[in-house]
């Protein structure tokens, strides 16, 4: 395609984005791209379709063309933004106008690979669109809280929440002081409120939700769809605290807004309809967790259709269902529903595909099958790594779940590999205040645990003293997970009798 083309096509798409709803324009093209089938090919004689369709499966098989297909679509519009952009900062002129419409070009292509989570080059978009913002308003300008709202939420996703609020709140700084940007400032104390729900300062993230709700109550009134979404968070919040009454509360009411403005059909009645499945799922109620996961599924399916990524959420919502009440085949099937879906729709090193590895590596490990549960761990970790870099928190759960498959296995020094990755990234993390933190406890404990199980009583009395010290002072000493470590101390200990 020419260049001029090329640059009135992406112009074009760009126009049609929606950065709020995160539809249209080019989240628009990217569904497109990224749903190819071969199934719906079409051709002039019935048979001929129907050898193609053959010669197909007898070789790479429609699933692996199709996802081929699809990351060969999306990493030619990728290299297409990205020619694009470059050509439009050279190229672009340097006054006031041209630099606000080049820097919101810049913003929105950043959107699509937040989207896609690629989050370095949605945050390289992001930076280069504030830096030009920046240089054409001034520091100070009440718009340049939406490029600082947009690096918070790379942050955020990467892991790295200090990031994440630190942009958060120059955000807010600029919007407190300017009465037209309150309706902006209610997404902002949402934001810093999703970053404090992530830390699991569960009173800060309800404070900030609240002064979110609080101003779209104002501006809007109180049954306004942006409400619906702060509801929804803050009935999560309740729900991690055991809650339940409060979270089903506020779920309840996001549903009540998002029916009387949408009726009984949207994908936004969708994800409260999964909140309220997960509040049941919480509670150990799965008859009721999976009727509610079912509406999901239902609309879903109505309104996005079979292979969307929303419905991939869905079934592992009920894969979680079924893995809580020890069905594993089922369990798996829907994950595997979901792996299909998001490798299809998102590719092959999302960050959500990740976490659906890690689901079906627990299943698999559960069973005993701790080839397939290392090998779909293994898959989670290259994502993250790839994805989030080497050293970020969400890396230590998973490195710890291949550690334990490898223990449970009894390759112990393939299991102290992995534990002591996680213990490095972890004290990272804790910046010399392991001494407050339980997970550390829990690692530590888990090496200790390898080194029992090689006999290596001496070292695995030195970690499990170690998590003790840490469990007593953060948990007390009733707690069920410092009363087991305290059990295995005196197990070594009678050994020595």
């Amino acid at each position: 395609m020419p260049p001029e083309e090329e640059s009135k096509m992406i112009e074009s798409v760009i126009a049609g984005e929606n950065a709020d709803e995160g539809t249209g324009g080019v989240h628009d093209l990217f569904d497109a791209l990224n749903n190819t089938n071969i199934q719906d090919a079409q051709a002039s004689r019935e048979d001929d379709r129907n050898r193609i369709l053959q010669m197909v499966e007898e070789s790479t098989g429609a699933v692996v063309l199709n996802n081929q297909v699809n990351e060969m679509l999306r990493e030619w519009f990728r290299k297409t933004l990205d020619d694009f952009a470059t050509r439009e900062q050279s190229d672009r002129p340097t006054g006031e106008a041209e630099q606000i419409k080049l820097s919101w070009m810049l913003n929105q292509i950043g959107l699509v690979y937040d989207n896609q989570g690629e989050y370095d080059k949605a945050l390289e978009y992001f930076e280069r669109a504030h830096s030009i913002k920046e240089m054409a308003l001034g520091a100070d300008h009440p718009d340049l809280a939406t490029t600082y709202n947009n690096i918070g939420s790379i942050y955020d996703n990467k892991g790295d929440y200090p990031k994440a609020l630190d942009y958060y709140k120059k955000a807010r700084d600029l919007q407190k002081n300017h009465p037209d940007q309150y309706s902006s400032l209610a997404n902002t104390y949402n934001n810093i409120g999703l970053v404090y729900d992530n830390q699991e300062d569960y009173d800060k993230a309800i404070e900030n939700y609240e002064l979110s709700k609080d101003i779209r109550m104002r501006l809007f009134g109180k049954d306004h769809l942006s409400l619906a979404n702060v509801y929804n968070n803050i009935g999560a919040v309740y729900d991690k605290q055991g809650n339940f009454e409060n979270a089903f509360e506020c779920y309840n009411k996001a549903r009540m807004i998002e029916e009387k403005i949408y009726g009984k059909n949207h994908p936004q009645l969708a994800t409260t309809y999964g909140n309220i499945g997960l509040l049941y799922s919480s509670q150990g109620d799965y008859v009721k967790a999976l009727k509610y996961y079912e509406k999901a599924r239902v609309i879903e399916e109505k309104v996005v259709g079979k292979d969307h990524p929303d419905i991939a959420i869905t079934y592992n919502n009920i894969g979680g269902v079924y893995n809580n009440k020890g069905e594993n085949d089922i369990a798996l099937k829907y994950y595997k529903m979901a792996f299909e879906i998001e490798r299809q729709c998102l590719g092959k090193d999302h960050p959500t595909l990740a976490s659906t590895c890690t689901n079906i590596g627990g299943v698999y490990n559960d069973q005993g099958d701790y080839d397939k549960a290392i090998e779909y761990y293994e898959m989670a970790l290259n994502i993250e790594e790839k994805v989030l870099g080497q050293s970020n928190p969400e890396l230590v759960s998973t490195l710890a779940a291949i550690g334990a498959a490898y223990n449970d296995k009894g390759i112990y020094d393939m299991a102290l590999t992995y534990y002591q990755k996680a213990q490095n990234i972890q004290e990272a993390i804790d910046n010399g205040k392991n001494e407050d933190d339980p997970e550390y406890a829990y690692i530590l404990n888990n090496i200790g645990g390898v080194y029992m199980r090689q006999g290596q009583n001496s070292m695995a009395l030195t970690y499990f003293e170690k998590a003790l010290d840490i469990l007593n002072e953060t948990l007390g000493s009733d707690h069920i997970n410092t009363i087991s470590i305290s059990e295995s101390i005196a197990y070594l200990a009678s050994l020595e009798i």
